[in-house]
């Protein structure tokens, strides 16, 4: 991870000099106005500056190459008084704060020290301020009026109604950005890339597969034109956007990392959408990621027009679908939404739950490579960070051996169907005639009263990762099942199901075991060594030191 830079150290080696001639003059000017005394002097006459040391800068944010910003001051001051023809002298430590304006465009220039004032620890703090490094300090429930205040200044139409923004268009008034297309990796892990001064990049020519040199100039956008093959149009506007946000937002922390570092130049991002890490752990790097991730689809669907956009639809289809219920009506508002705009499903999705729609949380969810039924649960049932909705691998990680989840698992109260732990009740759960099990339509428009919440901590795999232990996943597939309950009754191909389990069961007692479709299992053991040739039936991926094998198996009836 790059050295992040620091703009406190840079004024105390750079800028010293002028704001000790402010300060020394400020207290020269005015001793009995100073916030110190010692015993020996109560009230000085005389001061002077001795030394000083720049402890904080205070920075406020502005979207030009100017910069303003207070210079908090830890200063010794030398102070005298006279009493009775006695000349007392003694040394004290005042704090200051030295209000000032500068350029900072290849260095910091034009330094001009506009204000000095008396520091206290009650002062109020800045709003729109910038971090030690210059990175904006943007709060989750700011970032609506910061993407307002961008469009403001860029693209106001979008304010008035509802409208869709082009992307390449907004590049363009924000100063003439370039959009270049470039193969930035191997495989599209790096989706763009936004340059803040001219150089050289690295891109990947697919003909010879290497990488090689490529002469940029200062606002050159690169897209890897892979994204538009690979993702949708959606995808694409968003991660132009996401560049254009670290363009607007982030050019003074490039600035002052190109003071140290001539060679920076240029953010590689792999945009994503809806992702989420703890704050107290984030980097300047990450938080300019979570800046442009967050700030991109708020851009693209402006809260005011977005809400009255959304009004429109839900109208609209509520008109033409009388019978459909709520999650439907939302389903088929996202897809307008998503080509009104020119975003992806996700993001319209994501972005109407952020308006507070949240009946859209039980709408469009794609887990394990599908997408499962809509549902819906009563306002405030579930909590924030927990969610009804767990992939398999997760569940067979909850459902590990020696857990309370697993031995109520082992009581038959609860089932793993579409994507749900769910009450195992003819209420909530049917099976087809192929002897899948599916939640009925009352339990889908009432997931709250039948399925369990989870929390989207699950850390288990992770840690395993971090700690580089072996572990083996396994999916298995019974075949012929449909055949049996066929030709010998659903009681027979119960019983086949059981069996199998029972088998899989006896793997190992630290196997985790679940049962995630009608004739699918998943089997995840760790710690445990197997000795396999190479054949194409065992796959390997690596993550850090950690072996993944996995197994695809079937189990056939006798």
């Amino acid at each position: 991870m790059p050295v992040v830079r620091s703009f406190r150290d840079l004024l105390e080696n750079q800028c010293y000099d002028e704001i000790y001639e402010s300060i020394n003059e400020f207290v020269q000017d005015n001793p009995g106005s100073l916030d110190c005394s010692t015993r020996c002097v109560q009230s000085p006459d005389e001061a002077t500056l001795s030394d000083l040391h720049i402890r904080l800068a205070s920075i406020v944010d502005s979207p030009e190459e100017d910069i303003s910003f207070y210079a908090i001051v830890e200063a010794e001051l030398e102070i005298a008084e006279t009493i009775q023809r006695n000349r007392e002298i003694d040394e004290v430590t005042q704090w200051f704060k030295v209000r000032c304006t500068a350029t900072l465009d290849n260095g910091l220039h034009n330094l001009n020290t506009e204000e000095v004032s008396l520091y206290t620890k009650y002062d109020k703090a800045q709003k729109k301020c910038l971090s030690d490094a210059l990175v904006p300090i943007i709060y989750k429930e700011e970032l609506d009026e910061v993407a307002e205040d961008s469009l403001s200044r860029y693209y106001s139409e979008t304010l008035e109604k509802p409208m869709p923004i082009d992307p390449v268009e907004l590049a363009k008034r924000m100063g003439g950005l370039t959009i270049v297309q470039a193969h930035l990796s191997k495989s599209c892990t790096i989706f763009g890339q936004t340059c803040f001064s001219d150089g050289e990049i690295q891109y990947y020519d697919l003909e010879e597969r290497k990488f090689k040199p490529l002469g940029v100039r200062n606002g050159t956008i690169l897209i890897d034109p892979d994204v538009f093959f690979m993702r949708n149009i959606g995808s694409v506007n968003n991660t132009i956007v996401h560049e254009c946000v670290h363009w607007d937002k982030h050019r003074k922390f490039f600035e002052l990392e190109k003071l140290y570092n001539p060679e920076a130049s240029a953010i590689r991002c792999q945009v994503m959408e809806g992702t989420n890490r703890d704050k107290e752990k984030k980097t300047e790097y990450e938080w300019m990621e979570w800046h442009a991730s967050s700030l991109a689809p708020r851009i693209l669907m402006p809260a005011k027009t977005t809400l009255q956009k959304t009004k429109e639809l839900i109208e609209k289809n509520r008109k033409l679908l009388p019978i459909a219920n709520k999650t439907d009506i939302l389903e088929s508002v996202i897809f307008e939404l998503s080509d009104f705009f020119g975003v992806s499903k996700l993001a319209a999705k994501i972005r109407l739950i952020d308006l507070g729609f949240q009946e859209a949380i039980g709408v469009l969810t794609y887990v394990d490579e599908r997408y499962i039924s809509n549902y819906a649960f009563e306002e405030g049932a579930l909590k924030r960070g927990q969610t009804y909705t767990i992939g398999a691998l997760d569940a067979l990680i909850e459902s590990r051996p020696g857990t309370k989840f697993r031995e109520l698992l082992q009581s038959g109260q609860f089932l793993y169907v579409d994507a749900h732990f769910c009450i195992n009740d003819p209420k909530y759960i049917i099976e087809d005639e192929y002897g899948f099990a599916h939640l009925t339509d009352y339990a889908l428009m009432h997931i709250d009263e039948c399925c369990l919440a989870f929390c989207y901590c699950m850390k288990v795999l992770d840690e395993w990762l971090a700690e580089g232990k072996t572990f083996i996943l396994c999916f298995i597939d019974i075949n012929n099942l449909k055949y049996v309950n066929d030709r010998f009754g659903h009681t027979e191909g119960d019983r086949y199901i059981v069996c199998v389990s029972n088998i899989l069961c006896e793997f190992s007692e630290e196997a985790i075991v679940c049962r995630i479709g009608g004739d699918e299992f998943m089997l995840l053991i760790q710690n445990w060594s197997l000795d396999v040739n190479t054949d194409e039936s065992v796959h390997t991926a690596r993550s850090s030191s950690a072996c993944f094998p996995v197994f695809q198996c079937t189990f056939s009836a006798a």
